[in-house]
């Protein structure tokens, strides 16, 4: 072990003067995954459903048909945020993007009977807040720490978590009380709420002389990693993954609902599924800075794909095991991708790696929920479609099992 590594640093040694000098550009980083296009705007679909079923009479697989839409036009545009946040810095691009996507968020309250116009939407919401994904916020937090950086990343994925925790109980309460209109005006009252935390403390770090002169040693080129298996192994466990999270948050509603429980009540359990996330990413942080983040992630899929069988084969009963369960799993997840894309491929093009990476994401998000509503119409319940993914998690761990050492852990 090095004086350098991220053991021998210590929670009391190297770290301590990053979070002293960027615990600023963290705080907006949690505030704004929170509210990004794949934070509460994206778990809260779930909420929707059974309202737009009820006012229009699309049924659920039809309104699921909107994930796969925004996620589609978000895989889309990704790769070009990417390209653009390491030519121009994230700020000015969260700057722009974070009014039009609640705009997009706050159109949705004029659907009408068309489900066109639903999809339409979906899609606006994804180009417009491409802006906001969490790779951009990452990437800012990446660039202010080195050797707390799995505990800042921690940190910064708790904002998905607390949004989890907290959101849907409030937007399932307006949409109680007012309406679901009222529901997307609210939601998109949240998300502008982002802009003037990000305005005020959203800054990169400025690079010395020390990281200008290592700059060319700094990681692979986007046409490098490409070429290695640890691209593609961690590609693939990000998309088979994504589908069990994704696909068990959005459809948790009206799947708990089916089990003749309140709107509310399941409502409140995706806050469990918040306080599970954000275990996982606080406790993923503290452990990637100690052990090798592969094997502790592989655990963690296997134990979600035992979870969603036995939700599968045993019914609601195992409900909050699973939700416990795929929350830990989530947590260590978006970690994963934002640490393990550091270690493995530098910084040199971590943007357009990561963004990438986020590409596999939002076509398993899109996927998972519709998959999963189609399967249960087919069959004629959750147990063909859970275990379908409980299968494709655990492929997802084993891909885990084969990634080999991290390459880069002084340089980045």
């Amino acid at each position: 072990m090095t004086p350098s590594s991220p053991v021998a640093a210590g929670p009391g040694g190297a770290a301590m003067p990053e979070f002293r000098l960027g615990w600023t550009a963290l705080l907006a980083g949690m505030i704004g995954v929170g509210l990004c296009v794949t934070g509460l705007p994206n778990y809260a679909v779930g909420l929707f459903i059974e309202p737009l079923s009820r006012e229009f009479g699309w049924s659920r697989s039809a309104i699921s048909l909107w994930t796969v839409w925004q996620m589609g036009a978000l895989a889309c545009v990704t790769p070009v945020v990417g390209v653009l946040m390491d030519r121009f810095g994230t700020r000015p691009i969260a700057l722009i993007s974070i009014p039009l996507f609640s705009a997009a968020i706050a159109g949705m309250s004029l659907l009408g009977p068309d489900i066109r116009m639903l999809y339409a939407f979906a899609v606006a919401t994804s180009v417009f807040g491409g802006g906001t994904i969490v790779t951009l916020y990452s990437k800012t937090v990446n660039g202010w720490f080195r050797a707390g950086r799995g505990r800042a990343l921690g940190l910064l994925g708790s904002g998905i978590a607390l949004a989890s925790i907290f959101g849907p109980r409030a937007v399932q309460a307006v949409i109680d009380r007012e309406g679901w209109r009222m529901g997307f005006v609210f939601l998109a009252l949240l998300v502008l709420l982002v802009f003037p935390v990000d305005y005020f403390l959203l800054f990169e770090k400025a690079r010395d002389a020390e990281d200008r002169d290592a700059a060319p040693a700094t990681g692979l080129t986007l046409r490098q990693a490409v070429a290695t298996p640890m691209f593609w192994y961690q590609a693939a466990t990000y998309l088979l993954m994504s589908l069990l999270t994704n696909g068990l948050m959005i459809t948790l509603v009206t799947y708990l609902t089916d089990q003749k429980m309140s709107r509310a009540e399941a409502a409140g359990r995706l806050g469990l599924f918040g306080v599970s996330s954000l275990t996982g990413r606080l406790a993923s942080g503290f452990v990637f800075d100690r052990f090798r983040a592969p094997p502790v992630c592989a655990a963690v899929y296997f134990l979600a794909a035992v979870a969603a069988a036995a939700l599968a084969l045993f019914g609601a009963g195992f409900a909050s095991v699973c939700i416990v369960v795929t929350g830990l799993a989530l947590g260590s997840e978006t970690d994963a991708l934002s640490y393990l894309t550091a270690r493995y491929f530098g910084m040199r093009a971590y943007g357009e790696i990561a963004t990438l990476f986020a590409v596999g994401i939002a076509v398993g998000n899109g996927l998972g929920p519709y998959a999963i509503s189609r399967l249960r119409e087919a069959s004629g319940g959750y147990q063909a479609p859970f275990l379908v993914v409980a299968w494709l998690t655990a492929v997802a761990a084993g891909l885990m099992v084969l990634l080999g050492r991290h390459r880069y852990l002084e340089s980045t």
